[in-house]
This record gives C-alpha cells, sequence and structure tokens, in this order.
C-alpha cells in the first residue's frame, strides 16, 4: 500500500510539470477530452477559484530590536487621516570611542550635543514642527525586545528640540556636513562621564553601568494629515553623544560616544489603540463581516489581514489531488493612498498555537513567488502552488494567513485592499488554482 501511495504522489510531482502548460476549464470535460492518463492513473484537470474571507486585526507587538544600520530607525509622530496616530521612539546604548580616556581633574565641561544622522527618508509632512525629547535610561537594554515594551527611563528631561525635518547640509564645528538632527542635552551628563571613576571607562560593557541609554521620543500631533516619522542611521559617524570641554589649560577639547553594530537599541510604537483613526477602521477591526469589503494592512505593528482560504476539505474529498498552479491575488484601493504605496508584501502561514511560519513557495524564486504591488493592474499577487499542494497532502494544516507589508517591524508603510466581498465583485480577492483529481485504477 505504501510501495502505491509514493507510485502516486511521484506520479502527482511528475504531471504537476506536465500540466502547467495545459489550459483548463472550471470542471472536467465530460466527453473525456483533456483527460491525462500516467501509468494506470488517469488525471481529470480543473480550474477553479476558491473563496477566501478575510478581515483586518491588530498586532500584538513586532521584535524591534537588532536591527542593522542597513535597516534604519523610524522616530517620530505621524496622524494619517484614515488610521490614526502613529508613534515611534527610539532607547539605544552608547560606546566609547576608545576605552580609558584620560580627563585632566580640571577638566570642565561647555556643552552636550546628541547628533542623529539623517538616512534621507522621511515618512509625512516635512513643513510639521515635530518636538523630540530625550530621557536617560533607567534600565541595561539586553536582548529581544518588542515593539509593546514600554522601557524605564528617568523623568528628567535631558534634552529636547522642536524642528522641522530637513535633508540639507548643516554648518557644524567649522564646515559644511550631511544632513543631521541636533539636540543640546544638560551637561550635567557630560560631568557624570568626565568625572568617572577610570573603571567605568575601561570598556563599553563597564561604560553601560554608568550610562545605560538614552530614550528619544517625539510629543503627540494631534493634527490630522500632520506629522512625520524620521529615519536615522545608528551606526553613522555623524551619529554620537559629543561632550566640548575645556581644562584649565587648553580649551576646544571634546570626546564622542558611539553606537555600534554590538550595541543595543530597539524602537517603540503606539497607535494609541486607533482611537483617532477613521469609524471605518475602528469598527473593521476583527470584524469578519466588515472584512468583505475592505482590508487596512499597516506596518510598525500596527494592522494585518487575516486570510482563509475555504472549500479545501470539498476539492480533497474528490480524491488524490496534484496542484499545478495556485494564485491568490488581492486588489489595491488606490483611492485610500497616503504619503506612498508600499510595493513588497508578505504572507505567513498561522500554525496550530498561533505563531507563524514562511509560506514554502517564498523559499522559491521571488519572481515566481510575487508579493509585489503592480502598478498596472492594480494588484498584489502570490503564487501559492506548494503550500496548496501541502494543504492537500495534509503535510500542513490551514490555519489560515496574515498580509503584512514587507519589512513591517522599521518600514512605515499602510495600504487599503479590497475584501472578500465588496460592491464591485470584480476587485474581490481570489485564489485561482488549477489542479487535477488522481482517478487510480
Amino acid at each position: 500500500m505504501l510501495k502505491n501511495i509514493f507510485s502516486s504522489l511521484l506520479k502527482i510531482a511528475g504531471f504537476c510539470l506536465l500540466l502547467s502548460f495545459v489550459t483548463t476549464g472550471c470542471k472536467p470535460d465530460e466527453n473525456g477530452i483533456g483527460l491525462e492518463i500516467i501509468g494506470s492513473d488517469i488525471f481529470v484537470p480543473y480550474r477553479d477559484t476558491l473563496y477566501v474571507t478575510a478581515y483586518t486585526a491588530v498586532q500584538d507587538s513586532t521584535s524591534s530590536s537588532g536591527f542593522s544600520d542597513n535597516e534604519t530607525h523610524p522616530v517620530g509622530c505621524l496622524f494619517d487621516p484614515m488610521f490614526g496616530k502613529t508613534s515611534s521612539s527610539l532607547a539605544v546604548t552608547f560606546g566609547l570611542t576608545s576605552e580609558n580616556p584620560e580627563f585632566s581633574t580640571a577638566a570642565a565641561v561647555d556643552s552636550v550635543v546628541l547628533s542623529l544622522a539623517y538616512s534621507g527618508n522621511i515618512y509625512g509632512d516635512m513643513l510639521c514642527p515635530q518636538t523630540f525629547r530625550v530621557y536617560e535610561l533607567t534600565e541595561k537594554l539586553d536582548g529581544t525586545y518588542f515593539s509593546n515594551y514600554r522601557c524605564h527611563h528617568s523623568a528628567v528631561e535631558l534634552g529636547s528640540r522642536t524642528f522641522m525635518p530637513s535633508l540639507d547640509s548643516v554648518y557644524v564645528d567649522g564646515g559644511l556636513i550631511a544632513p543631521v538632527l541636533r539636540i543640546k542635552l544638560d551637561n550635567s551628563l557630560g560631568e557624570r562621564i568626565i568625572t568617572a571613576d577610570s573603571s567605568y571607562l575601561a570598556s563599553d560593557t563597564a561604560f553601560i553601568d554608568l550610562l545605560n541609554g538614552i530614550y528619544i521620543t517625539p510629543d503627540v500631533v494631534n493634527t490630522p494629515g500632520s506629522g512625520a516619522l524620521v529615519h536615522f542611521y545608528l551606526e553613522d559617524d555623524l551619529t554620537f553623544i559629543k561632550i566640548y570641554y575645556h581644562s584649565d589649560t587648553t580649551g576646544g577639547l571634546s570626546y564622542r560616544l558611539n553606537v555600534t553594530e554590538d550595541l543595543a537599541r530597539y524602537l517603540e510604537y503606539d497607535h494609541f489603540d486607533y482611537q483617532d483613526a477613521s469609524p471605518e477602521i475602528r469598527t473593521a477591526v476583527n470584524d469578519t463581516a466588515r472584512g468583505e469589503e475592505k482590508l487596512y494592512v499597516q506596518s510598525l505593528s500596527g494592522l494585518f489581514a487575516n486570510i482563509f482560504i475555504e472549500g479545501i476539505d470539498s476539492i480533497a474529498a474528490k480524491g488524490t489531488i496534484a496542484v499545478s498552479n495556485a494564485v491568490l491575488s488581492f486588489h489595491v484601493d488606490p483611492t485610500s493612498n497616503y504619503i506612498s504605496m508600499p510595493t513588497e508584501y508578505e504572507l505567513v502561514r498561522i500554525k496550530s498555537d498561533r505563531t507563524t511560519a514562511t509560506v514554502p513557495d517564498a523559499y522559491l524564486n521571488a519572481t515566481y513567488y510575487g508579493g509585489n504591488y503592480d502598478s498596472e493592474t492594480g494588484m498584489v499577487s502570490f503564487r501559492v502552488s506548494s503550500l496548496m499542494q501541502e494543504y492537500f497532502y495534509g503535510t500542513i494544516e490551514n490555519y489560515g494567513l496574515y498580509l503584512v507589508v514587507k519589512y513591517a517591524s522599521y518600514t512605515p508603510a499602510r495600504v487599503v485592499l479590497f475584501g472578500s466581498n465588496p460592491s464591485d465583485s470584480t476587485k474581490r480577492i481570489m485564489l485561482d488554482m488549477t489542479y487535477s483529481v488522481v482517478l487510480q485504477d
């Protein structure tokens, strides 16, 4: 028996390749035209459109630590007229430029400045003033952090600045440099460092006992359509805390604290429970009926689409199934676009314990798999042939899928999609599948 099953599976695999070149209808031809015979088995080709149910849900949290510097760090507050407010704060650890720096006992601090290098990406209104406030962390950053974690920091403000994001070069220390945001910090921070016991200055590990790190958070913006999320490079030469000081004999001295890849940082996101979102979004969350018309997807631990493919059991009941091609497609609502349209998306499958795993097709060629927005068709499509075959094999159980924006952990983006049964039926979510039923002799 096992031998027969294995033989059939081999035939299915070979037939899937053959069937990819065959045009099929929604049901088998009654006269037998189109039937394929391999060995003693008969493959009856079908092409069906499976019904998909979907709704919008709030993401509990996302990992927001451990990013490399290629993955820039957004900070700021944005008031999207439809999705409401999004705030992003940053906690980051600084280390020594060099170990065992020596400071004169007569050294005195002139000023302390935090410099953050713009990455060039500003998501929102550059002309809207924002206020960033800086506090000292009262805990060490260690391990993996999720975006809903609220770090512990001092209530005493180290510094603040109200500014409009700018990508123009700035004049600093006698010359023009690339765009940065500079925030003056309280001199007491510098005094503590230059007068610290030498044991604190022996290594980054020791220094973190003296300064756990800093927390940068924006004031909330309250005008719809205002605000921005500003991206910064943390491991850039222009990101640092600099202590300007003088001794009894020498002026114009300085010492820098830097961020390196080994030093912890994490982002903290807040969507304010979508209290300021539009009524359409507030009522759509976790409402399966509302998902028939529209779906709302947002990054930074925001919203995702919960997808469930119906009808798998009824097809499986026909017999052994060989999937040749399966494409899951979504239509984007272009009238709801704001700032910029995200161009890359991901599907993840839901496991029995509600954790997630990669869709098997995602391991294949990216062009084959899809997930990119097609501006000509206004659609986002994924090839999920392997996933569907695994469903029919029973090696993966169908607990549903999540649709999210790609790089959602650190890239601001949002999109509105048509749902499972919108008023314009041509825009509904669709799973188009070509497959065959194996009739064993």
